[in-house]
């Protein structure tokens, strides 16, 4: 099956072998919804889950912490590939994993990438994962705070970005992409592959992720001495940098400058200590329009993935349109020269 859908010819070889009682965790994201959390905490605690019966596997595993090495050879990245040295470290990933497994003694595992969410053949990944019982999980993130999330993101990792300046521009050029933050396509797309009752889905909500998302996931992979011990030691990754100084990333990406001259300006800036983390790019009015264009799709997923007969997905209180709010200004020139002349040393 797998030569139908052209898998390239090294690959068609890692199909693994059933295995009996195997159980797999894959865990597709979605991005800025605790991904990081969960790959950097399972790999820092790896010996303690072995230790339950637990393989958070170094196979597929690149230098994130995630397993984007599996991700990519099934044709889910955009872009750049992960980094590895050479093309046997994507050869036989399949086979690598369950030896792994045994060599553990473990008869479950998880694997996380959040690259799992681009498009991409998920037939493919079935085929691959043939050896184990997949359920796939699934974290979603309110809409106004995902792309709050998305947009920070975007401005620090997009060289020249293919968006006009500030976040009004970057949500117009978000809005066009095709299915782009559709939650419920995404999830019917993968329940089609394996199944509804195969996907576990939960939403990013700290009321509803205590004492952490790490134990939130042990707890739904039925691991609750882990979610216990491991899953009460969660920092925090990936936070988002203050206003002002997303607007001066913001800036800097489109100026033209460098790679290396935008890189050492935007590490440095990001670094800056003090920073003030406000009301954010949305006007709450905004983010109100970005929530109630989904309710239905939010209450659609409760209901067919979650079994929650009343619909609700998140339990935050839909923003206020009467809040009150001031848009943070862009960056000036002067704030522009004042963040190269730190780097330079002029100040």
């Amino acid at each position: 099956m797998l030569d139908r859908f052209q898998l390239p010819s090294w690959l068609r070889a890692t199909r693994p072998a059933p295995g009996a009682g195997r159980r797999l965790y894959l865990h597709i994201g979605m991005n800025k919804a605790g991904s990081s959390a969960i790959q950097r905490t399972l790999s820092a605690r790896e010996k303690t889950l072995r230790a339950a019966g637990l393989l958070y596997p170094r196979t597929g595993r690149s230098a994130s912490q995630a397993h984007h090495l599996f991700s990519h050879v099934l044709g889910f990245s955009q872009g750049k590939p992960p980094s590895v040295r050479s093309r046997s470290q994507l050869e036989n990933l399949g086979p690598k994993l369950l030896a792994e497994a045994d060599r553990r003694g473990c008869n479950t595992a998880i694997v996380s990438s959040e690259v799992f969410t681009n498009r991409g053949d998920i037939r493919l990944v079935r085929e691959f994962f043939a050896g184990w019982d997949v359920r796939v999980v699934v974290y979603l993130r309110r809409h106004d705070h995902w792309w709050a999330s998305c947009y920070s993101q975007g401005v620090r990792m997009t060289s020249n970005p293919p968006w006009p300046l500030g976040f009004d521009g970057y949500i117009a050029w978000q809005r066009a992409r095709r299915h782009k933050g559709d939650y419920r396509k995404l999830l019917d797309d993968w329940a089609d592959v394996f199944g509804a009752a195969n996907l576990l889905v939960r939403p990013y909500e700290r009321e509803q992720n205590q004492p952490s998302i790490v134990a939130d996931l042990l707890s739904v992979m039925a691991f609750p001495g882990l979610a216990q011990d491991v899953g009460a030691e969660v920092a925090g990754f990936n936070v988002s940098p203050g206003e002002r100084e997303l607007a001066l990333v913001d800036a800097i990406q489109h100026s033209g400058l460098s790679h290396a001259s935008r890189k050492r300006l935007i590490t440095a800036i990001c670094a800056r200590p003090g920073q003030v983390r406000g009301a954010g790019f949305i006007s709450p009015a905004e983010r109100l329009r970005m929530v109630e264009e989904n309710l239905d799709d939010y209450a659609y997923i409760a209901r067919t993935y979650m079994g929650r007969a009343d619909g609700e997905l998140f339990r935050e209180p839909l923003p206020d349109p009467s809040a009150p709010w001031t848009a943070p200004p862009p960056a000036s020139h002067r704030d522009i020269i004042e963040a190269l002349a730190a780097v330079a040393g002029w100040t």
